[in-house]
């Protein structure tokens, strides 16, 4: 990186900690974190992540490699917990529907997990180790699976009464975005249209815009259900 795109970078990145700190606060003030304890974890452990990479990345090479890799691996399945929480919050009403809803969530989550590794699997990175685009594929499959459970609970839980004003949406919303954008990224690295700096500032970027939405969503004060829709 030259020295203005390095400047950018650790700007952006030391950002998201003081906007997840933030973010856990006004959920700790308005008792949020009872209401979404998965997600206040989550925020929780991606702060203390980013206390253990900006260290690690001092000493870079195969070191930060690896802790990069394991802390990005955990995130990734953590935030598949988080939509599942969404997903039972939208059932809270429900209570009928909710062990159903439950069911349907792991079977939608199954056959997005083959897919992603299908679709994944056909075109894997072109220029990293071994190790490397093993751990690059998962993370694509984890993504894949993350952004396609987002899609299907945003356009289920129009029939249960869920605004996506309403917090609950709010968090999947910025989830769904940030996965989105990271599998374009995704895309063009593997095709080679973008290198590796430019992967890392859009993902850095993405994941900071993904961090303000959840914070606009916690500081917003929760709207009414819309009625449900029957057929």
């Amino acid at each position: 990186m030259n020295p203005g795109t390095e400047f950018a970078y650790y700007s952006i990145w030391i950002m998201q900690p003081i906007l997840q700190i933030v973010t856990a606060g006004i959920m700790a003030w308005r008792k949020l974190q009872k209401r979404f304890p998965v997600f206040f974890a989550y925020t929780i452990f991606q702060v203390a992540a980013f206390a253990v990479l900006f260290p690690a990345h001092m000493f870079g090479g195969t070191f930060f490699s690896y802790v990069d890799w394991s802390l990005t691996t955990i995130s990734l399945v953590f935030g598949v917990f988080v939509i599942y929480e969404v997903f039972l919050e939208a059932f809270r009403y429900f209570h009928t529907l909710r062990d159903l809803g439950k069911v349907l969530f792991r079977w939608v989550a199954v056959v997005m997990l083959l897919v992603a590794c299908v679709v994944t699997l056909e075109s894997p990175a072109m220029h990293a180790a071994p190790l490397g685009q093993a751990m690059f594929t998962i993370h694509r499959c984890l993504r894949v699976t993350q952004c396609g459970l987002v899609l299907f609970l945003l356009m289920f839980c129009k029939y249960l009464g869920t605004s996506p004003k309403q917090s609950s949406l709010g968090i999947a919303a910025g989830f769904g975005a940030f996965a989105g954008i990271q599998i374009i990224a995704f895309a063009f690295y593997s095709s080679s249209f973008i290198g590796e700096v430019t992967l890392t500032l859009v993902t850095a970027v993405a994941y900071d815009a993904a961090i303000l939405l959840w914070l606009f969503h916690v500081l917003h004060k929760q709207v009414a259900r819309e009625p449900v829709i029957t057929c």
